[in-house]
């Protein structure tokens, strides 16, 4: 639709046609530090051997600049956790830190082995002196496989712990978005009217893009700068104005958003500086803190649908992300990351 997002992501066209590829940090340029890209993405997480049984969601995504990984692991038990993956040049090794809401710390380390990112390290998990773990990490059919594996002797002898598979999520809505009838849940007692309210103010704004989408491509960059909300019509709208910079250049956008009350639906209608022109709308809603936008675009001659997340909203902060499809639905690619932190009224 030309919007923020296909506009955006494919700006440099609008601007010129091709932008080039922004440079890696020279501390970031080694082939081996793109030896984990397989593992970004947003993941629905199934035991491997039972995939029907989902343990948890995970994102992967790339930050400082594609220097690192940062995984988010929501476990359905509870368990919640972060890892931060980084390549060593100068040992030539990569290294891992996770930790988690239950006290947990692993520090681990290794290569690509064979096509497999094989990580080691001590084992607190065990009373042994010698305790031992290891993960590894494959692609396998889409999706990723991690599996786990312990030692009380050294590394003599091995144990498993558990064998998971990161998947695509299953998709949501349905295969077709029909934007002309799709309805969000029936309102729980609050006014979807106000359900921006939130947002009005002015926040510093963090954002991750991927270059190239549905391409296969995991090269990200990273912009910083400054979002304004301001209400209109007493609050039957809302003007979003976003200002960003980065190694990519810069970017100036905005989004009008208008409240329709027959329907009670919000609909998003994007543009930046470079087109010059409104977007098609996305149309959708809030239930339960979350927002989920949807509609039908073109890209490089594709028909693909387009799904814009509002979510993880505080009085302090709030993240959006955008997704493509190019199969009705059915697998879904983050493209566009962006989090706000609140810095005045």
């Amino acid at each position: 639709m030309r919007s923020l997002r296909v506009m955006v992501v494919l700006l440099t066209g609008m601007a010129g046609r091709s932008l080039a590829q922004p440079p890696v940090p020279a501390s970031c340029g080694l082939p081996e530090q793109r030896q984990f890209d397989f593992w970004i993405g947003e993941w629905e997480v199934v035991e491997f051997q039972h995939p029907d049984s989902v343990v948890a969601s995970a994102r992967i995504e790339p930050i400082l600049g594609a220097c690192a990984l940062r995984e988010s692991y929501q476990g359905r038990n509870g368990l919640t956790g972060q890892s931060l993956s980084s390549y060593d040049g100068t040992r030539r090794v990569w290294h891992q830190s996770w930790v988690t809401n239950r006290g947990q710390l692993l520090l681990i380390e290794g290569r690509m082995d064979g096509g497999r990112m094989l990580l080691s390290g001590a084992y607190p998990g065990t009373a042994a002196k010698s305790g031992r773990i290891r993960g590894i990490w494959q692609p396998v059919n889409g999706g990723v496989r991690e599996t786990a594996e312990t030692s009380a002797d050294d590394g003599k002898t091995w144990r498993p712990l558990f064998d998971l598979l990161f998947r695509k999520p299953v998709a949501s809505p349905p295969a077709r978005v029909d934007t002309t009838t799709y309805r969000p849940q029936p309102p729980d007692g609050r006014d979807p009217q106000r359900d921006f309210d939130f947002e009005i103010g002015s926040w510093n704004t963090h954002l991750s893009r991927r270059l190239r989408p549905l391409t296969g491509s995991n090269t990200w960059v990273e912009y910083d700068g400054t979002t304004e909300v301001r209400r209109v019509w007493s609050g039957r709208a809302n003007l979003v104005e976003l200002v960003v910079d980065g190694p990519a250049g810069h970017i100036e956008a905005l989004s009008l958003r208008l409240y329709n009350p027959e329907s009670r639906q919000w609909s998003l209608n994007f543009s930046n500086s470079a087109g010059g022109t409104l977007s098609e709308a996305s149309i959708g809603g809030f239930k339960n803190g979350r927002g989920e936008f949807y509609d039908q675009e073109t890209l490089n001659g594709r028909a693909i649908l387009v799904r814009f997340v509002i979510h993880d909203i505080t009085p302090t902060s709030c993240r959006f992300e955008q997704a493509f499809s190019d199969d009705g639905g059915k697998t879904w690619e983050v493209n566009w990351i962006a989090t706000d932190t609140r810095r005045g009224p």
